[in-house]
């Protein structure tokens, strides 16, 4: 549905399926009783005002939003109320970053009076004053603000903030390495270089907010709570959405310490179970103290470890241990209403097809120019068998072994000279040897020694890669001894180009070492190549790469 073929009150009407007389009902007459308030205690103790909408009033709006869903983009920074965006998605921008600012915006949605949610209706959708004030009376509170609690609310924010985080995005560029994400009301700025006077001054030798940046937000029409505006070096824990950021993405050691104490109490009680229970509803955060009767431990404890598995990965040992513990103990309690976590426990499949790569101790030895005989080696990265073409990784992962071959130095030593191995038998080394490689497209192809590749790898899909698509990324980020593979599953956020080459971006997170890392589909089938990932939106190399780098050395 089009919003700008919206004319007048009947076309909404008609648009929300309901009669003309049922919407002002609705948004006119009973205005007055469209929303029922509570309150939510805060982490800080203060109250929280919930606005939930009468039902009648909740489906309209649940239709709107979707409506305005399919005419609206939010903008690239933004995060909360995004399909396919969450508190990860904004956290990881900021993983591994010197200098962290995190700031709140007071009082996000009531700020966002009546006049500005129908003037946006007017200047973005380009519609009428007649349909904007109907679809503003349908969002907005009677009291003449954004009620936080609506279905609308969220997307309309989004809408609203745009142009702020067009405008704080430009001015954040203006500074080398420096970053910015919103996640709602929450705003992230981060860097590897010492914030300049543009983001932050001195005033009484403490770091505030600079007088341009406050003027952007305020100017936007919104307020900076001051109370909690935070500075986070990398010598401190950093924190951004609740996810911790300091080298990856990660929990708090108190929350997994939570989680055990509440596991080992429900095991130590198995027989009464009325101890623990009362035990987690008296250590609870006081926040929740008024809902405790109403509170399932088992469905709290279960979202908790789920929530490791989210931020950590679904094959991450801390979360499989958790969530092994936990599925124990609903089969011994015969939970029957509450269903186990799904556990991914690692694959014979990947196992034997996806590879670390490592020069480890052996070294490539050269003669130069001089016939002085140096040695190089070649950092981590991950590797794959794909069925009848040969062992794929990145190029930069074996870049200082090609600049040997294309400066045409005296390689010494056996051909096949890369080494790379399985995760579960790292004592065993298998070699492989360059064949054809690419710097633009990011790809080198090497054949394995001993290896029929066949009858061995992973199958390359046929299938186009299309934007939401299913995708499962493997590999090995930053590989330390014995680690297992790591499996994250996500989807394909859109297609992009970089330089000249076709890439897709993908929802999960490439860290150093997993570049050359199978992305493979729901039928195991690859679909392309992990390559890029922390310093920039993580990208793929789509498989069909592979068959135009061989035909175009093969041509030569």
């Amino acid at each position: 549905m089009n919003l700008k073929s919206l004319k007048n009150f009947e076309d909404v009407a008609t648009m929300l399926n309901v009669t003309k007389e049922e919407l002002k009902d609705i948004i006119v007459y009973n205005k007055r009783k469209n929303y029922t308030e509570f309150e939510i205690l805060k982490k800080n103790g203060s109250k929280r005002k919930i606005h939930k909408p009468s039902d009648s009033l909740m489906v309209i709006q649940i239709k709107l939003k979707n409506i305005i869903y399919e005419n609206f983009s939010s903008h690239i920074n933004a995060h909360g109320f995004v399909p396919e965006k969450d508190i990860l998605t904004n956290a990881q921008i900021h993983i591994d970053r010197k200098y962290i600012i995190n700031l709140d915006l007071e009082n996000f949605f009531k700020n966002i009076s009546y006049g500005r949610v129908s003037n946006m209706f007017i200047r973005y959708f380009k519609l009428n004053l007649k349909v904007a004030y109907t679809l503003a009376n349908i969002c907005c509170h009677p009291d003449g603000y954004l009620p936080q609690g609506a279905p609308t609310s969220p997307i309309v924010s989004n809408i609203i903030a745009k142009t702020m985080d067009k405008d704080l995005t430009s001015y954040v560029r203006k500074m080398p390495t420096a970053r910015y994400s919103r996640y709602a009301d929450d705003i992230t700025l981060s860097s590897n270089l010492p914030f300049t006077s543009q983001i932050m001054e001195y005033k009484s030798e403490l770091p505030v907010l600079s007088t341009h940046l406050t003027k952007i937000i305020t100017d936007n029409g919104f307020i900076i709570n001051n109370d909690k505006v935070r500075f986070q070096r990398y010598t401190e824990h950093q924190e951004v959405t609740g996810i911790t950021v300091n080298k990856k993405l990660n929990v708090r050691r108190t929350y997994i310490r939570r989680i055990r104490a509440m596991l080992h109490s429900l095991e130590q009680n198995i027989d009464n179970l009325d101890i623990p229970i009362q035990k987690f509803k008296e250590q609870y955060p006081f926040r929740n103290k008024k809902y405790s009767d109403k509170i399932d431990m088992f469905k709290v404890l279960k979202g908790m470890i789920t929530h490791v598995g989210h931020v950590k990965g679904s094959t991450d040992s801390v979360f499989i241990k958790l969530a092994l513990r936990f599925n124990k103990l609903v089969v011994d309690i015969s939970r029957t209403k509450i269903k186990p976590i799904k556990i991914v426990l690692s694959n014979n499949f990947y196992d034997d097809n996806v590879f670390i790569v490592d020069s480890g101790d052996n070294d490539i030895f050269y003669f130069d120019k001089k016939s002085n005989m140096l040695d190089t080696a070649y950092g981590q990265g991950t590797a794959f068998y794909l069925q009848g073409v040969g062992l794929i990784t990145n190029y930069h992962v074996l870049e200082y072994v090609i600049d040997l071959i294309e400066l045409g130095m005296n390689i010494i030593g056996k051909e096949y000279n890369i080494r790379y191995f399985k995760w579960n038998s790292y004592q065993v080394s298998y070699f492989a040897k360059i064949i054809y490689y690419d710097i633009e497209k990011d790809i080198v192809i090497l054949e394995p020694e001993n290896i029929d590749i066949n009858n061995v790898g992973i199958i390359a899909s046929n299938e186009s890669i299309k934007k939401d698509d299913f995708v499962r990324l493997l590999g090995f980020p930053e590989y330390s001894y014995n680690d297992e593979i790591k499996i994250t599953d996500g989807n394909i956020d859109r297609k992009v180009h970089y330089k000249k080459n076709i890439r897709y971006e993908i929802s999960q997170n490439i860290f150093e070492g997993n570049s050359g890392g199978p992305v493979v589909n729901s039928k195991d089938e690859a679909v392309g190549i992990a390559v890029r990932g922390t310093s920039v939106p993580p990208q793929i190399i789509p498989i069909e790469e592979i068959k135009t780098l061989i035909s175009e050395k093969e041509k030569k």
